[in-house]
């Protein structure tokens, strides 16, 4: 899953291990919001997510923590630099 976060809401990108997507939604970022979310995916094991490191990174992962398995976050401006780079080698 990977989380595009900002301040007032979160895109979610659920996908499998090939990278073939499932679904995308937008979410609030309030407390009951994100756990709502996260609470209609337990039967999606195991959850593994990726959050670009932004300011509010630290609320966002402590309120997930309870529903994934992994969180990794990634660094903003390296993660920018991968997505637009004209030559691409992480296939």
């Amino acid at each position: 899953m990977e989380i595009d976060l900002h301040k007032k809401y979160f895109v979610s990108t659920i996908m499998d291990k090939e990278g073939k997507v499932f679904k995308r939604s937008r979410v609030s970022t309030d407390r009951e919001s994100i756990k709502h979310y996260f609470s209609l995916l337990k039967n999606i094991r195991p959850v593994k997510t990726v959050i670009e490191a932004t300011f509010n990174w630290a609320y966002f992962y402590d309120e997930i923590s309870p529903f994934v398995n992994e969180a990794i976050l990634a660094h903003p401006l390296k993660t920018r630099a991968i997505a637009e780079a004209r030559i691409k080698t992480d296939y």
